[in-house]
């Protein structure tokens, strides 16, 4: 079985790993300090249990958001972007999803990760700046 508290902070920590990406939360981040940085988006986690019976297996869709950098500095964010999202690291040294499925079981806190998708790329507000983000999107068993 899936523990969603443990799941964000694998994540934080594996996010963490990824050589572009400079801050990690399992958590929606009051402000964010440096960039490019990421964080699990909490509200937005999505949980279905009893996959398999007997709560054999629950399965958690978890949306992470990459803030890559600040608009009005657009051309090196977009390249930071585009980095990030190549699926394997032969392109660029910091392709997220490679990273992220290097290890599939987060440190033993489920039985598989995928990387399935990115979207939502748009400007995100944190106090008084905007940053170019992308929303990653995950799919957990276990």
């Amino acid at each position: 079985m899936l523990e969603p508290a443990v799941i964000a902070q694998e994540l934080a920590t594996a996010l963490a790993a990824v050589p572009a990406i400079r801050k990690a939360y399992g958590y929606v981040p009051d402000s964010i300090d440096v960039v490019p940085s990421a964080y699990v988006i909490v509200p937005e986690l999505s949980i279905t249990y009893d996959e398999t019976m007997r709560r054999g297996m629950d399965e958690i869709l978890v949306p992470v958001c990459v803030l890559v950098g600040r608009v009005d500095q657009a051309k090196a964010a977009q390249q930071t972007l585009l980095g990030l999202l190549s699926g394997e690291s032969h392109a660029t040294p910091v392709a997220l999803k490679e990273i992220l499925e290097a290890d599939r079981t987060l440190n033993g806190a489920c039985s598989n990760l995928r990387v399935t998708s990115a979207d939502g790329i748009e400007v995100k507000q944190f106090a008084e700046n905007a940053y170019l983000s992308v929303n990653v999107n995950l799919r957990i068993v276990g």
